[in-house]
């Protein structure tokens, strides 16, 4: 790869991932077929973190607010910023029963 491009690769993911100076990173863990239930502040930066030994979805219940497509086992991840107050139910897509709930103040 032309090492140009690839600085202009890891420039864009640095935007991309880019978290604003002040703003809480909040980080759920998945773990154990168990979704965390938490409340954050509006304008908090929430991060899904899977460690368990399959892949896990965290979807919005409106399926609009978040969804992190599917997490790679062992570390997959997802961010979004919670930028609308209120309680949003989510699950994950590949085992339905696996449900939690977000509440932005």
């Amino acid at each position: 790869m032309n090492p140009d491009k690839l600085i202009e690769v890891v420039e864009d993911l640095r935007k991309l991932h880019a978290v604003v100076p002040g703003r809480p990173i909040i980080k759920f863990i998945i773990s154990g077929f168990k979704l965390p239930t938490l409340t954050v502040t509006t304008g908090a930066v929430v991060e899904f973190v899977n460690q368990d030994t399959t892949g896990h979805t965290a979807t919005s219940a409106d399926d609009k607010t978040f969804n992190s497509g599917t997490l790679t086992l062992n570390g997959g991840s997802f961010k979004f910023t919670a930028s609308k107050a209120g309680t949003f139910p989510y699950a994950c897509m590949i085992h339905p029963d696996m449900k939690g709930s977000i509440t932005v103040q």
